[in-house]
């Protein structure tokens, strides 16, 4: 009887471990469904990107559909197998557990938007943190073995980086060789431009990362569709999360990404002329600077005093005596020191007494 159970129970234990991990525990999980659009959108049983051996990734925003989670990884594995040596590529965010409104980010609503850092030249290389980068710093070999992986990948839809940074990986790929009509391809007839035809293009606010967008596929649902198959009450609360962004406060919002204290879109109305003025913000402002204030204040008022001094001692030393050169330094030293003393005494301001003001 006790070998009987005792058997029950490491079949059980067998079954349990098969499911979590075995292929066929993939079978069992629901399939990731993308909701609406990246900039009014929501996420369902999304896939996790993970940090590896190739990648760092920022955790709590590393959701996404299997399309996009497939493309970084396949790029990076695309990297290494060209360039050995490679350090790890962090990675920012990508969307919500359940999608809808992120942070600052306008898009990245419905799991097919990620933020990817560049590869940095030598020791620039930065593998935990997005990090401003010009051309000059870039590792274009690397970076340029990422992007045009990403860019001949049919289920890539758009790459969004920087003008100065497009340019620099033209001028890097046309000495490489390539042909008129790959960079046609690739770059577009306008090379570093918001609108260049192509799947690169220009964006503001992408110096320190590229912005990654993938196509629709078979996991992709509009807003009409769902509502056909989901409750009311989950349909509510996906809604709650999506705010649509109109083009105007898009672009008041990448104008003001380097502030810190930009407002968030999900409390709406948001006016753009607002974004970044609550009144919080502004305390803040006016106590940074008034203690600028006062620390300038104060580096002039020493700067005045020594200046002052400098000019005391000047007259001091015009009016000292000559010594013979029979003194003693010792004794030298200490006739200056009482002299000044006595100078210091006599420029002092004292007021007068009432003695003084009788016989005036």
């Amino acid at each position: 009887m006790f070998v009987n159970v005792q058997r029950s129970n490491c079949l059980r234990l067998a079954f349990v471990w098969f499911v979590l991990h075995c292929p066929v525990s993939g079978l069992l999980a629901k399939p990731t469904v993308s909701i609406g659009s990246p900039q009014n959108g929501a996420l369902m049983h999304p896939k996790t990107l993970k940090s590896s051996r190739h990648l760092n990734v920022r955790r709590g925003r590393n959701y996404g559909t299997e399309t996009l989670i497939k493309v970084i990884e396949g790029a990076m594995r695309h990297v290494h197998d060209h360039h050995p040596e490679t350090p790890k590529l962090y990675v920012g965010d990508l969307s919500d557990a359940d999608g809808g409104h992120l942070g600052r980010h306008v898009s990245h609503q419905c799991g097919r938007d990620a933020d990817i850092g560049y590869f940095r030249d030598g020791p620039l290389h930065e593998e935990h943190r997005l990090i401003a980068t010009k051309p000059e710093q870039l590792d274009l070999y690397r970076t340029w073995t990422l992007l045009a992986y990403l860019l001949e990948h049919p289920k890539v839809q758009a790459i969004f980086s920087d003008k100065a940074l497009i340019e620099a990986l033209y001028e890097h790929a046309h000495s490489l060789g390539h042909s008129e009509a790959e960079l046609a391809r690739w770059f577009g007839p306008k090379v570093g431009h918001k609108y260049s035809g192509s799947k690169l293009r220009h964006w503001d606010g992408h110096t320190t990362h590229f912005h990654l967008r993938v196509r629709t596929g078979d996991d992709h649902q509009s807003w009409q569709d769902i509502s056909q198959t989901l409750d009311a009450a989950t349909l509510t609360v996906l809604r709650k999360k999506t705010r649509p962004v109109s083009k105007t406060t898009h672009d008041a919002v990448t104008r003001t990404q380097h502030r810190p204290t930009v407002a968030k879109l999900s409390h709406p109305p948001v006016q753009p002329r607002r974004l970044g003025r609550s009144r919080s913000a502004q305390r803040a402002r006016d106590r940074a600077r008034s203690s600028r204030l006062k620390a300038r204040l104060l580096a002039a008022q020493v700067r005045a005093e020594q200046r002052y001094r400098l000019g005391l001692n000047h007259n001091r030393e015009d009016r000292a005596p000559a010594t013979s050169g029979n003194e003693e330094p010792g004794m030298r030293a200490l006739d200056t020191a009482t002299q000044r003393a006595a100078d210091g005494a006599n420029d002092r301001f004292t007021p007068p007494t009432a003695k003084d003001k009788s016989s005036s």
